[in-house]
């Protein structure tokens, strides 16, 4: 990883994250056809798939944020960090909680792209001044993001999520921003018990929060209010 370019980095954890795709949708689709197959073909099938989705799972692109990479997502929302240096953490943080926060709630989780999450972010926080704030650098994002195509059946392509997809996604989406303004006074914070607690509170909020979505003052104000609560 220390000598593999950093422009690879991003296209080879979205090519871990395909994989891992390919390889749960593939299973469930064999499951309805697999009895009406030879018992060879069908134990084929499912080694090569079982195999493509370990093989993901213990890529080292497909990993937990290290707490460099959420610090350094934090300080670009803040604007301590610029987007050219803090894009591509912030990128690698907001794909594991859109994941994570998909996957805690039940849903179906498509496949996220840390490239154009980064680019579009990068756009995103390029736009704000130097004396916006952290929320509404937040809320500029959410914005940019929801309209992106950064997840879906093909990232990066204008089909993108679907309508039934499209607000589990929002809500997912404005907690992991709340996730990154939340306040971490101790070292030790648990980051995953944070990022639980703002998938909570986004979802109790979450009736104030959806008519402003197209709204960055509006949305910045509801963000600030509930970071302060955490």
């Amino acid at each position: 990883m220390g000598l593999m370019p950093s422009a690879l980095v991003l296209p080879l954890r979205d090519a871990a994250r395909g994989v891992g795709t390919f390889a749960s949708r593939s299973r469930r689709l064999l499951g309805p056809s697999a009895a009406h197959l030879p018992d060879p073909l069908r134990d084929l099938a499912r080694r090569v798939i079982d195999g493509a989705r370990r093989a993901s799972e213990h890529s080292p692109f497909r990993r937990h944020p290290a707490a460099s990479d959420i610090a350094a997502a934090c300080d670009v929302l803040a604007g301590t960090l610029s987007p050219a240096r803090g894009a591509r953490p912030l990128a690698a943080v907001l794909a594991f909680a859109l994941e994570t926060g998909l996957r805690v709630e039940g849903r179906s989780v498509p496949l996220v792209s840390e490239t154009v999450l980064a680019l579009a972010a990068g756009d995103a926080l390029r736009a704000a001044g130097e004396d916006t704030d952290a929320p509404m650098r937040a809320a500029m994002l959410i914005a940019r993001l929801v309209d992106a195509p950064v997840a879906g059946a093909m990232p990066g392509m204008p089909l993108g999520l679907g309508t039934a997809e499209r607000g589990p996604m929002e809500h997912v989406l404005v907690a992991a921003l709340l996730w990154l303004l939340a306040e971490r006074a101790d070292p030790s914070t648990d980051e995953d018990e944070l990022l639980a607690l703002c998938l909570s509170l986004t979802e109790a909020a979450f009736g104030e929060i959806a008519p402003v979505l197209g709204d960055p003052e509006a949305l910045s104000a509801e963000l600030h209010r509930l970071a302060d609560v955490i």
